[in-house]
């Protein structure tokens, strides 16, 4: 545990000098062990080219180990990505799968974002029919 707030104090500069670089190294670390926190850091660290090289694609792998762990923070970003094509082609369906996901997980803002996909792409968002 101490590891890991050290890591996010490094980040934030609480208690530390405020160090990217290291901050980046230790979300690495963390996320090769396969840590899903480390792996939803990492992902945002490499989208900002903070204290990395920015790299979308790597950002987008990293979101979605830490989503299928079932990280809610990611699966919300990953939905962001389909919309966005960031670090990947655009699939709005990939988008609503993951936001309905991250939605079901309790995150306000992929179920507001969901919403609004929804209302501008109805179609996507039609439940399938019942089979008899």
């Amino acid at each position: 545990m101490r590891k890991i707030l050290l890591r996010g104090n490094t980040v934030k500069g609480i208690g530390v000098k405020e160090d990217s670089v290291k901050a980046a190294f230790w979300y690495a670390k963390s996320a090769e062990n396969g840590d899903p926190f480390g792996q939803y850091n990492l992902g945002r660290v490499l989208l900002k080219g903070d204290g990395v090289e920015q790299d979308e694609q790597q950002a987008f792998s990293w979101w979605e180990k830490s989503a299928l762990q079932g990280i809610v923070l990611a699966e919300s970003r990953l939905g962001f990505c389909y919309v966005k094509g960031v670090g990947v082609e655009p699939d709005l369906s990939q988008a609503v799968y993951w936001w309905s996901k991250a939605s079901e997980g309790g995150s306000a803002i992929a179920k507001r974002n969901l919403e609004l996909l929804c209302q501008q792409n109805a179609k996507l968002c039609v439940p399938p029919p019942a089979v008899p």
